[in-house]
């Protein structure tokens, strides 16, 4: 069985940076909030000012197909996680 870390590769962690980046582009932009003061807008539009539309989408788009790849591997683990726990039972 894979440990973590083998499941996790460099790509991986550098295509999750960058999706991090446009999750929070696109919360950030979609919160609006009033309570915001305006120097924390004006931060925050500095930071993400180098990032395009398409460049966020396509970051987003890959974080999202990556946890999906991870739902489908923890729900194998969890399933040979419970076959296994019935063998245990059989045995005492």
């Amino acid at each position: 069985m894979a440990t973590f870390e083998e499941l996790s590769s460099e790509e991986d962690v550098e295509e999750e940076e960058e999706a991090n980046l446009a999750l929070m582009a696109s919360t950030d932009s979609d919160a609006d909030s009033e309570d915001e003061s305006e120097s924390d807008s004006e931060a925050t539009d500095e930071v993400f000012s180098d990032c395009s539309k398409p460049q966020l989408l396509t970051a987003l788009n890959k974080v999202i197909e990556k946890h999906l790849r991870v739902l489908r591997k923890q729900k194998a683990l969890q399933e040979r996680l419970n076959a296994l726990s019935e063998q245990e039972d059989h045995f005492q």
